[in-house]
């Protein structure tokens, strides 16, 4: 299916931060679909200070069943710099909500089953109701955070507060580096991904909220009227 140049050219901003909760998991930074790898050497122990961090923020994050934030995303590349914001909101299990208030005003939204992409210029929208990679961003976005010490090599970067992680993933994909930054109660204030091409996308949070009471209304999404419905 062909879609209109300038849906797609709003898509590459915004599917960006959903790509970005699925690198922070297996989905992305995995090898591909039956690849063979050769057998991995056994990982040598996390150097003690790393695995305490690491131990605090997965015992942590396994606990969190909904994140609700506003998000600055700024990313870099070739072609120059592209700063957007908005709000998310994440719960488990599949379910996501960005919205995009700056720039291409876009809206993705995922009720586990089908994905509903909005942009506001055009008045168009996208409807995939196969919302499997979705599913997989929203959902790992919080389960990747308590599986560091299994997806990542890290290691402790110094800051003058909070702590920040280097995240090297062992397995190739999408990224070859991640940089995760908490406050000093462990809550998610910036993500900084490199991928394969040295591209850089800063994904900065504010008023994180932990396991907030978030209704599954939040991720039902209604066509404006009047709005295109492009189905894929």
């Amino acid at each position: 299916m062909t879609f209109p140049s300038s849906l797609v050219r709003g898509l590459r901003v915004g599917l960006v931060a959903v790509s970005l909760a699925a690198g922070l998991a297996g989905s992305l930074v995995a090898s591909s679909a039956g690849a063979e790898e050769p057998a991995a050497a056994a990982a040598p122990a996390l150097d003690p200070a790393v695995k305490a961090i690491v131990d605090r923020v997965e015992a942590k994050y396994a606990k969190v069943d909904t994140i609700e934030a506003k998000f600055t995303q700024v990313k870099k590349d070739s072609f120059g710099k592209v700063e957007q914001t908005g709000d998310v909101v994440l719960k488990r299990p599949n379910k996501m909500r960005w919205r995009f208030t700056s720039g291409d005003e876009q809206v993705f939204v995922s009720d586990g089953s089908t994905l509903w992409i909005y942009t506001k210029a055009e008045n168009q929208v996208l409807r995939i109701t196969d919302a499997s990679q979705a599913n997989a961003a929203a959902n790992t976005f919080l389960t990747s955070l308590d599986s560091l010490d299994e997806l990542f090599d890290p290691k402790i970067v110094a800051t003058e507060s909070g702590h920040t992680l280097d995240l090297t993933p062992k397995s190739s994909g999408m990224y070859k580096s991640i940089r995760l930054s908490l406050t000093d109660e462990l809550v998610l204030s910036q993500a900084i991904f490199e991928d394969q091409y040295g591209n850089v996308t800063d994904l900065s949070f504010q008023g994180v909220v932990l396991n907030g009471n978030v209704e599954d209304t939040v991720f039902v999404f209604q066509p404006p009227d009047g709005a295109t419905v492009i189905d894929n």
